[in-house]
This record gives C-alpha cells, sequence and structure tokens, in this order.
C-alpha cells in the first residue's frame, strides 16, 4: 500500500471513488440533492483536476496493486491565517479500519504544515458517527452546525 500525490493519470479512478462517496452520503446520510454523477461530468473532472494541478490544491491517493483505493483532496482559501478545508476523503469500504485513512489524513497535515497553514477546517454529516470519531481523534473541535430545512 502507497499513499501518494495524486497524479493526472489517476483521475477517472478518482472520478468513480468520488461518485461512490457521493452515493453513500445521498443513501447513509440522506443528502438528497447530490448528484451522484457529478464526479464523472467534464465541469466535475475539471473540478477534481484543480487539486492535482495547483500549488493551492492537494490531492492525495492511497494506492493498492495499483490500484486506487482511497483519496483525500482539500484546498487553502485563505491567507491572513492561512486556512485550509478539507474538502473530500474516501476510502473503499473493505479497505477502512486498515490505518489507510490515517496514513492519508497524516500526509494531507504535513502538506499543509509546508505550506505554513495555521487552521484546518472540514464539513462532516452529524450521522458520520466514524467520521466525526476520527476527526476528533485528530483533534478537531465542534464550531458550528449546518443545518437545512425540507418543504
Amino acid at each position: 500500500m502507497k499513499i501518494r500525490k495524486a497524479e493526472i493519470k489517476d483521475i477517472t479512478e478518482i472520478q468513480k471513488l468520488n461518485s461512490l462517496l457521493l452515493k453513500k452520503e445521498k443513501e447513509e446520510y440522506y443528502y438528497k440533492t447530490l448528484d451522484i454523477g457529478w464526479p464523472e461530468t467534464k465541469s466535475g473532472k475539471n473540478y477534481l483536476l484543480k487539486f492535482i494541478n495547483s500549488n493551492k490544491y492537494f490531492m492525495i491517493v492511497a494506492e493498492n496493486n495499483k490500484k486506487i483505493i482511497g483519496y483525500l483532496y482539500g484546498k487553502i482559501i485563505k491567507n491572513k491565517p492561512k486556512v485550509a478545508d478539507l474538502e473530500s476523503f474516501f476510502i473503499i469500504d473493505k479497505y477502512r479500519n486498515k490505518g489507510i485513512g490515517q496514513k492519508l489524513y497524516s500526509k494531507f497535515e504535513a502538506e499543509c504544515l509546508e505550506e505554513k497553514v495555521k487552521i484546518l477546517r472540514l464539513e462532516v454529516s452529524t450521522l458520520n458517527k466514524k467520521g466525526i470519531n476520527f476527526y476528533k481523534k485528530q483533534k478537531y473541535i465542534e464550531r458550528t452546525k449546518k443545518m437545512e430545512k425540507e418543504f
């Protein structure tokens, strides 16, 4: 298993994994407005490519036997103080609970520290208890709640 920066050649696999994440979020966390197919559209691909091609964006992949089994991406959004958003983080179910998420996250955090980022932020579903516990172990604290109302 290898953790590395994403490369352009990885984009198709990352698009598929991003679609799997959106499907999971829509089914398990009831995000009704998610477009599961968006990552595999031209605009979705171009959006994801920004995370590979820019110095203010980060994309890291976990690779097993030359197959991408997970990814994490984020971006620097503010300069004073420098703030980065962890935007998307996904590992294929059968590879979870094996320390891969921790390795991906540690690489991302190291990249942020190298860029002199002072604050990391993220958004996580209140129903995603495993994710919340993982982020708490990384010393994240809850500052806001995002709420929605359906009609």
